[in-house]
Formats: C-alpha cells, structure tokens, sequence
C-alpha cells in the first residue's frame, strides 16, 4: 500500500471566504482589498458596481455544480478539467450554490483512492457570506512537490450531510491533457471520431488549420490577461506598484474596454509618482523669494509637491537678507520650512578683520581671522588656517595647468576624483556659479563621514585657487563667517 503522506510535503490552505454570486463574461470584477504603504495613506480603489441582489434563499439550499480546475478568476473556474499534471499546483474546486442561508458551514475532505483504504489528504471549512452564490477550495503542495499520480476525490459536506463530490485524476507531465478553458463536464478521454467526422477531417482545408490555431491562441491570450489582471490586484495590495502597473496595462491591452481596470492602473501610476517624490512647504517672515538650489521657486508662502526624493539647499532672500537651510525630501511626505531673516543665521556680520597675511611664494592675499592661526607646512595644501578651538579648518589649495577649463567643468573634475561611493565625501549637497571680484568661480557644498564641506572654485589669470572650509557637522553654520572672511579678501598674485 502507498502511503501518501511520505511522498508529499502537503500544505492545506485556510478556507477562503465565499465570493459574490454573479455571472462574469471576460471582465474580472475583484478589487484591491485595502492595504497602506509605509510612509502614508493609500488611496481606497473604488469598488465596481454592486451585483444584483440574491434571491431570497430557500428554506433548505443545495449545491448545485462543482468543478476542479487551474485557477479561480472573478469568480469563475479558469483552465477546468478532470485531469491534471502532475505539477499543477494548486489544484481547485469551485462549487456553486443556491438556497444556503448565510453563516452556515461548507466542509471540504480531500482523498487520494490509490490506497485501500482511501487516504484522508485533509480538509477546509468555509463559512457562506450574505447574498454569496459560489465559492472555492484549493489545495496546494509544498515547494518543489509533484502530486502522485491517480484518482482523487473532493466531498463537499452540508449540514452535515454529504451535498456533492467531484473525482479528479492526475497523471504525469508528458500525459496530461491541456485543460479547457470553461466546461470541464468532459470525459478525460476523447471518443474516437466516427467515420462522418474522420471525413469531415480529411476535407479539411490549411484555412479551417489555421483558424483554428488562431482561436486557440486567442484563448490563451485571454486566459493570460485574466491572470495578469489577478497577479495584478495583488501586487498592488502588497505595495509593489510599479508591478501593478505593468500587469494591469498588459491586461488592458487585451481587454480595452474595462474602465474600472484603466482606473485601477491610473492609481498604481500614481502611488509609483508617490514614492519617489515629496512635498516641500516654506514660510518666512517677513515674506522672501525662495531658492532651491539657486533656481528660484517662488515667493513665500509657498507649496511645492512632486519634488524627486533627495537632499537640496533650501534660500530665503528678502532685501539685503538672506538665510539657507539644507534640506532632504522624503517620499510621501510634506517637509516644512519656516524662515524668520531677522536672525540671518548664514549671513550673520563676518567677524572683525584679522591680520593680513601674503603667501611667501604663491604671492596671494588673505585675511585670517582674528585668533586663527596660518598652517604653511605643505602636506596637502598649500595653507591651513585653523580656528582657535574646534575641528574644522579653511584650505587654500593651488593648481597649475587647469585654466583651460571653466570653474564649473573644474569642479566636475574634482568631484569625479573626491565624491561618491566608498569616498569621504558620499554626496554633493548644492552647487552654483558665481564670481569674486569679477573673476568666475563655482561654489559646491558636499558632505560625508559626519563632515561638511563647501568648496569655491575660482579661476585667476594664470591659475586655479581653490579655497575649502572643512568642517564637522556641529561646527559647518559656526565656521561660515571665518570662511566669509577669507573668500571674500582673496586676492590673486
């Protein structure tokens, strides 16, 4: 005797709730069931149109029909039969009802017949929903499983009491006979064809063979969208909605007349726009024109939604004030910026002037600030100021033969060499061109490491300068005035 238990690792689903009664053509009618992504509210998809209500169910109800099958789509057996490979997997029963009042109970037993006695696989319950009309069993092997070949049979119990029973018979890969696309009441055999028909075939022209062919590969285009538009409801529930998307269009392509389906898909695009941008929201007092990485964005107040995910300097402008603020915008997500420039936080006065100091050899001037000290021992730069107390430091560097670039195309170059992945600095904060003392010059802002940079490029009549302050997090809004100062009393030999 063969026992079953040992050769399958068999796994019996929960019962799944009984669907709505209803008579589907090609178009599925199920919904996403409601799911919120991490991050914010999903948008509830709209339901289609209700069914017609039941009729008032009989006092003792039946099940009218039972049917194994492939799939179960909108309510409908999809890929019906009575034979199986052996690595179909689920397998489903779909049953229809009438009279069955709600709450009651249909038990499913699953048996494999090989054996003598015939061994119990297992069993389901199923509780009948308010005006349902049809439900559905399914029972699905572990992974990597083939079910043995042989006679199965499904008993479907009601009140207690046997109400129906369906045989269904698996046999090898290379043996099974395709399914059917709907009716699966067929023998699994085919009857010989009798001589009228054999006639019939032999008068067959290559046109009736490739209409044919055509029909059937109709039908399983049709059958795919089904299942795409079904793999599709559950991408979507499960928050992977560029998927949805994808499934959803796919299906339409085939079924173009489903405008539930095409709102459906409108919704995937949206939720996908949404996780990659957010929104940005800026006040000031008193009211400023706003600059997002130099590009103006308007003025205050002001509501910018569908900014891309990522990092930006945020600039308030109002007169002769000015502040800044870095920023990073989230997905799904309403960041809120209030300025108040009376405080001017990165415009602040610089500090008093400190003592001038000319490079012996480069011949370049600058101020120091005051109680900072000048670092000449070129290591790698040609002069280090370095701030009375603190980490942070300001970096004069300067380089020769680079005056055929432009500040910008420099500071490209630079930032190919000193920023990205595995580098000290991860990422570029902002950037924009500018100029000191009418000579043309660039101005980046980078940062990684827990360290803060901001960079200026300027290009002199026979060389590159570029001067860096460099410093920790903490101390980047302190260390501005000081950097102020230096840029601003540069001067080339």
């Amino acid at each position: 005797m063969r026992k079953f238990g040992t050769t399958l690792a068999l796994i019996l689903l929960l019962p799944l709730a009984l669907g709505a009664g209803e008579v589907f053509e090609d178009v599925p009618s199920e919904k996403p069931r409601a799911a919120a992504p991490a991050g914010g509210k999903q948008p509830a998809l709209e339901p289609r149109e209700e069914a017609p209500k039941a009729e008032k169910p009989k006092p003792r109800g039946r099940i009218l029909e039972v049917k194994t099958a492939r799939g179960v789509v909108a309510g409908r057996p999809l890929g019906v039969s009575r034979v199986f490979s052996a690595d179909v997997n689920p397998i489903y029963v779909w049953f229809r009802f009438a009279g069955i009042a709600p709450d009651s109970r249909i038990l499913a037993k699953w048996y494999y017949l090989e054996t003598s006695p015939p061994h119990a696989l297992g069993m389901a319950e199923a509780i009948v929903l308010p005006g349902a009309s049809w439900g559905q069993f399914n029972y699905e092997l572990a992974p990597g499983k083939k079910w043995p070949a042989g006679v199965y049979r499904v008993d479907l119990y009601l009140r207690g009491k046997k109400a129906a029973s369906v045989r269904f018979r698996v046999q090898p890969a290379k043996h099974a006979p395709a399914a059917e696309e709907v009716e699966p009441d067929q023998p699994a055999k085919e009857k010989p064809p009798s001589p009228a028909q054999e006639a019939r075939r032999s008068k067959a022209t290559p046109a009736d063979s490739t209409a044919v062919a055509a029909e059937q590969a109709e039908i399983q285009r049709r059958r795919r969208a089904k299942l795409d538009f079904t793999q599709a409801l559950d991408e979507f529930n499960a928050g992977r909605y560029a998927k949805s998307a994808q499934l959803f269009q796919s299906y339409l392509a085939v079924f173009p007349e489903d405008g539930q389906a095409r709102k459906y898909l409108d919704q995937a695009r949206e939720q996908v726009t949404a996780s990659k941008t957010g929104t940005l929201k800026v006040t000031s007092a008193p009211p400023a024109r706003i600059y997002l990485d130099g590009r103006l964005l308007g003025p205050t107040p002001l509501t910018k939604p569908g900014l891309p995910v990522g990092r930006y300097q945020l600039q308030a402008r109002a007169g002769g004030l000015s502040q800044s603020h870095d920023l990073k915008i989230q997905p799904r997500t309403t960041t809120t910026v209030e300025f108040n420039l009376k405080q001017r936080l990165e415009s602040a006065p610089a500090p008093a002037k400190g003592k001038v100091f000319v490079h012996p050899k480069l011949g370049f001037k600058l101020q120091v600030p005051p109680g900072w000290r000048a670092d000449q021992s070129r290591a790698k730069a040609d002069l280090r100021l370095r701030p009375p107390a603190g980490e942070g430091m300001i970096q004069v560097d300067f380089k020769k033969d680079f005056t055929r670039f432009n500040p910008k195309e420099f500071s490209q170059a630079w930032e190919k060499a000193a920023v990205g992945p595995g580098k000290t600095l991860s990422a570029k904060v902002s950037g924009r061109e500018s100029k000191l003392g009418g000579l043309p010059a660039y101005e980046g802002v980078y940062e990684g490491s827990g360290v803060k940079i901001k960079v200026l490029f300027i290009k002199g009549p026979k060389d590159f300068a570029l001067l860096s302050g460099i410093f920790p997090d903490a101390e980047y809004a302190g260390g501005q005035g000081a950097l102020n100062l230096v840029i601003n009393s540069f001067k080339f030999p």
